[in-house]
């Protein structure tokens, strides 16, 4: 279906039906261009249905004249029109549509797709900037093949699922709404249909014994619009000859509801099922806060735990055992003038039935206050929910208590254990209030938020700018200020200021390990950050350079931490000579691999020694080892080639640029 393209004169402005009358909207299928008996959907096989409009009269031939006089002269053009048919007792398969007013060029289509698919209603229409005249026109043909039952067409003024779809035509003439739209059921009345009546019942129906049970026949229909006369029958003895009817049963089971419809020149039944179930009792339940009252404080009584099994609305009567009482509401409060053991009865009814449940209640002449336990003091950073735990206050006589929190930055909260992020650091001081039902206290503790947590940064060799390599960062939480496990890898940033294009750039990958690259056993995160990256980070200083960088990372929980560092910033034919002993995994088993650089030529031994200083393996001894990068297979296995125990052992580098001695560990 085409999309509304061109905007014809009125019929795009909606606004809501009120009544008037005048003009003619008939179905015809003959092809005899009137509407009379003859005109009947083909009980199979498809049947072209044509849509006439009559914009100088209405169905009786009176003449039909604008509504506004100074359009009287105009008379009633037509531009455009929009029509919803209804298929009642039986489906139908609708369309297509074709439009058959002669527009001068091509007209807009006003239907979408769901519009002219639905299982019982049909919208469609089209419209031009064309005038014509006041006259008979057939504005469009729509085929139409039953499907089942014997269906009658009828034209609604509206589609109840889209209300703002109508019957209508656009028009010169102003109308009611000054829209220069005529609509169905709102400008005029007159409209024929196709088929049999409709008597149409409802249902079917679920109604308890006892309650009032409603039916409506307004959605019979007579294709020619006719006045109906109604006639229902209950199934019980009872009648009722009025549209909208209502009536009771009086016992349990199961009715046969018929409905009689009759025209000038037919009638109609429609038969439909009651089923009549016993009501059943409400239930009547409340509590009380607190639940030991004291005189003079009030006490809140609560009874929307009371319930209506069949949904039924209750009502409440109150009875609080020292001479007062009270109707209505389900939830209020009282308060004793002495001490002593109440009564308190609430009577629940759902108009038919009710309940009454009591319990007693205990008021005493001096009440004592409850006890408010904040916890803390409490730490965090900006951005990760604290939980603030009241949960160890009490009280005295046993009440249930209510909390309430302040947080110290405008926000509260409730709970005897309540969860809050700060967004800025500072010393906040926090209030917990705790209340037994009549009577409140109050304790203080202060949350201490920063803006971050620290941390330690460190890598294994200077950032290359030009060599196209990426580099690796270490990061270690600092005095156990956080688990490596709760970093998230995604919020991991590196920044400089003055060094590059960019002052912040995002690692390319970021992974959790359990190596301890440096020897001092604390897990660290690893992170990688790609060549291009760094080039626009680092690449604006001369090299080599030192660089002071900031790392920043966030948690899954909410904050950050942040470590600074200085990086040393080389070109690639300076590198090699920066590349210190490395050794990953560490620990490892059942190999590592060892990395490390020599400005020049000459010896290198590598061995490892145990803790006790006994060497346990012979790695390297190369008399003449040249200038560059170098990599070896450290393996967990002694001089003789038995394994090597776990536990922590050294490994030594001795060569041209001096000694170094590296801890690592074998792990199980």
């Amino acid at each position: 279906m085409r999309a509304l393209a061109l905007v014809p004169l009125g019929l795009l402005v909606l606004l809501q039906p009120i009544p008037a009358g005048s003009q003619y909207l008939y179905l015809d299928t003959n092809g005899d261009g009137v509407h009379d008996s003859n005109d009947q959907l083909a009980a199979s096989g498809p049947t072209s249905v044509d849509i006439w409009i009559v914009t100088d009269r209405n169905r009786d031939g009176l003449p039909v004249v604008c509504d506004d006089a100074a359009d009287v002269a105009a008379g009633m053009t037509i531009n455009s029109y929009t029509i919803v048919l209804h298929s009642a007792g039986g489906d139908v398969k609708w369309g297509p549509m074709d439009n058959r007013l002669p527009f001068s060029g091509r007209p807009a289509c006003f239907a979408s797709y769901e519009d002219t698919t639905e299982a019982s209603y049909y919208h469609n229409g089209w419209g031009y900037r064309d005038l014509f005249p006041p006259g008979k026109y057939r504005v469009a043909t729509l085929t139409v093949e039953v499907m089942s039952g014997a269906p009658s067409l009828f034209i609604e003024p509206y589609m109840p699922r889209r209300p703002v779809l109508l019957t209508q035509f656009g028009t010169q003439c102003m109308a009611k709404d000054g829209d220069n739209t005529y609509k169905l059921g709102y400008d005029w009345f007159d409209a024929d249909g196709l088929g049999p009546m409709q008597a149409e019942a409802g249902g079917p129906y679920h109604v308890q014994a006892g309650r009032t049970l409603r039916v409506y026949a307004g959605n019979s229909r007579n294709a020619y619009g006719q006045v109906l006369a109604y006639r229902w029958d209950f199934g019980d003895g009872a009648t009722a000859g009025t549209p909208s009817a209502e009536h009771v049963y009086a016992e349990p089971g199961d009715y046969t509801l018929i409905l009689s419809a009759e025209s000038a020149s037919e009638t109609d039944t429609d038969t439909t099922t009651v089923h009549v179930v016993a009501a059943q009792a409400p239930i009547a339940s409340f509590f009380a806060s607190p639940s030991v009252g004291y005189v003079g404080i009030a006490i809140s009584f609560n009874g929307t735990t009371s319930y209506d099994p069949d949904g039924d609305p209750l009502t409440y009567e109150w009875n609080f055992g020292d001479g007062y009482g009270a109707a209505g509401p389900s939830h209020l409060s009282h308060t004793y003038a002495h001490a002593g053991d109440f009564t308190v009865q609430l009577t629940v009814s759902d108009g038919l039935a009710s309940d009454t449940t009591m319990r007693r209640m205990t008021v005493e002449a001096e009440a004592h206050p409850p006890v408010a336990v904040t916890g803390g003091p409490y730490a965090g950073i900006v951005g990760r929910t604290i939980f603030f735990d009241g949960s160890r206050s009490s009280d005295p006589d046993g009440d249930r208590l209510e909390y309430s929190w302040t947080f110290g930055d405008q926000v509260s909260g409730s709970g005897s254990v309540a969860g809050h992020a700060y967004s800025q650091a500072g010393i906040y001081t926090v209030r917990l209030t705790v209340k037994d039902g009549g009577l409140t206290r109050s304790a203080l503790t202060n949350a201490t938020i920063t803006e971050s947590l620290p941390a330690r940064a460190f890598a294994d060799a200077p950032v290359v700018i030009g060599g196209g390599a990426p580099w690796t960062l270490h990061i270690e939480a600092t005095s156990g200020s956080f688990r490596i496990e709760g970093v998230d890898p995604l919020l991991i940033t590196l920044s400089a200021h003055g060094a590059g294009p960019a002052e912040e750039i995002n690692s390319a990958e970021a992974a959790m390990i359990t190596e301890d690259s440096d020897g001092n056993q604390v897990p660290e995160l690893t992170m990688t950050f790609t060549a291009e990256e760094l080039a626009l980070l680092l690449g604006g200083v001369e090299r080599p350079a030192t660089v002071a960088v900031t790392v920043r990372g966030g948690f899954f929980g909410g904050g950050f931490f942040t470590a600074s560092m200085q990086v040393v910033v080389q070109s690639p034919e300076s590198a090699n000579a920066f590349l210190p002993l490395r050794i990953s995994p560490n620990p490892f088993n059942p190999e590592a691999v060892v990395t490390f650089s020599t400005s020049k030529p000459g010896p290198v031994r590598a061995h490892l020694f145990d803790v006790r200083g006994r060497m346990v393996r012979r790695v390297l001894d190369d008399p003449s080892l040249p200038a560059g990068r170098h990599v070896l297979t450290l393996e967990a296995r002694g001089q003789a080639g038995m394994a090597l125990a776990s536990g922590v052992y050294f490994f030594r580098l001795d060569g041209p640029d001096g000694v170094t001695t590296k801890r690592v560990a074998v792990a199980k």
